[in-house]
């Protein structure tokens, strides 16, 4: 019995280490973070997967969960000049037509997901919200979380101009 039982032990132990496979763990390049008080509201990274595309890592902080905290990331390739013109459609929130326009949104297509970003004023400043899903102006409501920068946050999180905040 006791031999039986000891040939259960070691094939079991034979067999889990025959599953452990190790992988190469892929590194990132920050290229701006913002920051409130200790916490990060929102990062940008890159990395180069292995056909060496530039993969960009969007991470923010769930306001909807405001006693949590909780992050939301979004991931896409730099097909072309897509950073730029993310960058591009984030500052036309703040343009001075767009900044009064309480119902200005754009749902911004990357390959096959789409990141809506949708004009938030808080305390008579203009912001950018972000979300993996629509905001509905009507009832002030969004499914997903979200998250909003203002324009020196946009600067700081793309490593821009003006980025002293």
């Amino acid at each position: 019995m006791r031999f039986i039982f000891l040939y259960l032990l070691l094939s079991l132990t034979v067999i889990s280490n025959g599953q452990l496979v190790s992988e190469k763990v892929e590194t990132s390049t920050y290229i701006g973070k913002v920051k409130s008080n200790s916490s990060i509201l929102a990062s940008l990274e890159y990395r180069l997967d292995d056909n060496k595309d530039t993969i960009y890592t969007l991470k923010y902080r769930n306001f909807k969960l405001s006693n949590l905290l909780e992050y939301e990331t979004f991931t896409f390739k730099n097909d072309g000049n897509t950073i730029n013109q993310f960058y591009d459609i984030l500052k036309s929130f703040f343009t001075e037509e767009n900044k009064k326009n309480k119902e200005y949104q754009v749902a911004v297509k990357f390959r096959d997901k789409s990141l809506y970003l949708f004009n938030w004023r808080n305390l008579g400043v203009t912001n950018v919200g972000i979300s993996l899903s629509r905001y509905n102006i009507v009832d002030n409501s969004i499914d997903s979380g979200y998250c909003y920068l203002t324009e020196k946050q946009i600067n700081k999180l793309f490593s821009r101009e003006d980025n002293n905040d």
